[in-house]
């Protein structure tokens, strides 16, 4: 069930990240700052997320917050980094690259959730 939750909160983080660096892309006109805004906004409803709906544990809020944010900043440098050399060399479309870097990392980001919320 775990698992169900963490699909659906995962899909919702995707498409609301990849929507606000859409709509974001249309006032900032740099799609490397689009992009980083997008990571840190959606850090902080992936983890009330996570934390409340996925994993339902209303215990150890900043020892788990301090681990999400050790994961997140490890990912979200590793996302923006392929990201940006993907988009130079392939320069195909932003949200077509971004959507791909987010899924493949989203994968791998839920096995560390699991340790993190103590999921058995």
């Amino acid at each position: 069930m775990k698992e169900i939750k963490y699909l659906v909160s995962s899909s919702f983080s995707f498409f609301f990240q990849l929507l606000l660096a859409y709509f974001l892309s249309f006032f900032l006109k740099n799609e490397n700052l689009t992009v980083l805004i997008s990571i840190v906004v959606v850090f902080f409803l992936n983890f009330f997320l996570l934390k409340y709906f996925v994993f339902q544990n209303k215990t150890k809020f900043l020892s788990q917050l301090s681990e999400v944010i050790y994961i997140s900043i490890f990912f979200r440098i590793s996302e923006f980094l392929v990201f940006y050399y993907v988009n130079k060399i392939l320069d195909y479309g932003f949200i077509l690259i971004y959507a791909f870097v987010l899924i493949v990392s989203n994968i791998f980001k839920f096995f560390l959730y699991k340790k993190t919320f103590r999921l058995k």
